[in-house]
């Protein structure tokens, strides 16, 4: 149940986002699947159903955008990441981009490899081989900004928006630098969040102020008190 744990745990810090959540996932899933116990191989097929039914398509695009086609994670391999194809991959991204097109401005959006072998990862805790695995994600590869005089994407009608983001794919898969729709679509899906724990948090701290006995404060009172606590607990 270890990497369960920890998995969850990694998945729950306020700095998660989607790569790092794909990570700790496949993580949990790897460790469950060398379980030889009945009941690691039963969590492994429910957790990979589940993880198959629950993974965004988001997820996807998050994933491309950050290892290109270069690195494929355990779920990939093992079939509970849903891979897309090319033109799901296309319309999902164009998605991205109508999502945040009025909101943003894309104009000013300005690894190692593992070399150990299984007899030395045995003799590793399962924490320093998820910070592990979470650490060569994430340095896996800096995309880089293709500072070129592309046409804001989101001006574009929508055939040049998409012959737009072809292009700077294939831009990306060949030279591994993205271009100014695609720094926006990577920036944008690592600001997604990969749970409710956060809201919950928030629920869990106004519990407290507003009991039976006070339920008369106001929306502002209690958000104003909310924030006091944290600042005071951040600055004490």
């Amino acid at each position: 149940m270890k990497p369960i744990k920890l998995a969850v745990e990694s998945i729950c810090k306020r700095d998660s986002n989607l790569i790092t959540t794909d990570v700790a996932v496949s993580f949990m899933m790897e460790k469950l699947s060398l379980e030889p116990s009945a009941l690691g191989q039963n969590l492994y097929e429910a957790l990979k159903k589940r993880v198959l039914e629950r993974r965004s398509s988001v997820s996807e695009v998050a994933s491309y955008l950050h290892f290109g086609c270069e690195k494929q994670l355990h779920g990939h391999t093992h079939g509970y990441f849903l891979k897309l194809s090319r033109k799901d991959l296309i319309s999902e991204i164009k998605s991205v981009v109508d999502m945040y097109a009025e909101a943003s401005d894309y104009e000013n959006i300005c690894s190692e490899t593992q070399d150990e072998s299984q007899s030395l990862l045995i003799d590793v805790s399962y924490e320093a081989q998820l910070s592990l695995a979470i650490k060569q994600a994430m340095t896996f590869k800096a995309p880089e900004y293709a500072c070129g005089n592309l046409s804001r994407s989101h001006r574009d009608p929508s055939a040049a928006q998409v012959a737009l983001i072809k292009k700077e794919m294939l831009s990306f898969e060949s030279s591994g630098v993205l271009g100014k729709t695609l720094q926006g679509v990577y920036d944008k899906t690592l600001t997604v969040p990969t749970c409710t724990v956060e809201a919950e948090r928030a629920f869990s701290v106004a519990n407290n102020f507003c009991r039976k006995i006070r339920t008369r404060l106001s929306d502002r009172s209690l958000n104003a008190l909310v924030f006091l606590q944290a600042y005071f607990k951040k600055n004490s």
